[in-house]
């Protein structure tokens, strides 16, 4: 408890076996993140501890006293760097989800540091370094992040062609400046050599829409604009029809 409103009652926790008079607890993950995640626990001025009688017998088989907010004696805090553990692309919502194994700072997110690419190398023959997002969000206590592509970088994404077309296509690198975690340690490397495969993928499922086009009489030239970057070296001309009316 921290004494002003969070608290935590712990949940799997594993006893380390001793006869000493120090009594050792394993935390559980949940828990672990629990404490990382809150914005008081965890700190040595706000951390304090309670229990009832029966917690534990010394040798003797007394039990100990109940406490009421005894005050931690130490606290060693986070140095640990998160790890990115698994991302999913979701090219329907415009959407990219990362999963990390502890809490991390959305706020701190820059996605200058991430870099999809066609395949596993250190040199891969297509990638895309994203510049900016949309949106972001977080949720399971801060461990998965959800931020918003920006349409620049879909439609580069497209453009460059056999990239995040599909799930054999579609790898993630992360830099330590991607990211931090509640403590601001700086998200572990992932190198192009070892990078994400993706979990969960959604390919575009709308048609491309053409929105205009342009006749030029001098140059013989005739443009056609379209919603999203196209393969012009498929076109087949011979769907094409120009009439006085629609």
């Amino acid at each position: 408890s921290t004494g002003a409103g969070q608290s935590l009652v712990l949940s799997s926790p594993v006893i380390v076996p001793s006869t000493g008079p120090v009594v050792t607890i394993q935390l559980s993950l949940l828990d672990q993140n629990t404490i990382k995640n809150s914005t008081l626990l965890g700190l040595n001025n706000y951390t304090y501890l309670s229990f009832s009688n029966g917690l534990v017998p010394d040798i003797a088989g007394n039990n100990a006293t109940a406490v009421s907010l005894s005050p931690a004696g130490s606290i060693l805090p986070d140095v640990t760097s998160p790890v990115a553990q698994k991302f999913s692309l979701d090219l329907l919502s415009l959407q990219l989800t990362l999963v990390f194994n502890e809490p991390i700072t959305p706020s701190s997110l820059d996605v200058r540091h991430l870099l999809i690419q066609n395949e596993r190398t250190n040199f891969p023959t297509l990638s895309l370094r994203l510049t900016n997002y949309t949106s972001i969000t977080t949720t399971n206590l801060s461990t998965v992040l959800i931020f918003g592509l920006a349409t620049s970088d879909v439609n580069m994404m497209q453009s460059l062609g056999a990239i995040a077309t599909s799930p054999n296509n579609t790898f993630l690198s992360i830099d330590p400046e991607a990211i931090t975690d509640t403590s601001g340690n700086m998200v572990s490397r992932i190198s192009p050599r070892f990078a994400l495969t993706v979990m969960g993928y959604e390919k575009f499922a709308s048609p491309p829409m053409p929105q205009a086009f342009t006749l030029n009489l001098n140059t013989k030239a005739m443009g056609i604009s379209f919603n999203n970057p196209m393969v012009s070296s498929t076109l087949n001309f011979s769907l094409i029809t120009i009439s006085s009316g629609s």
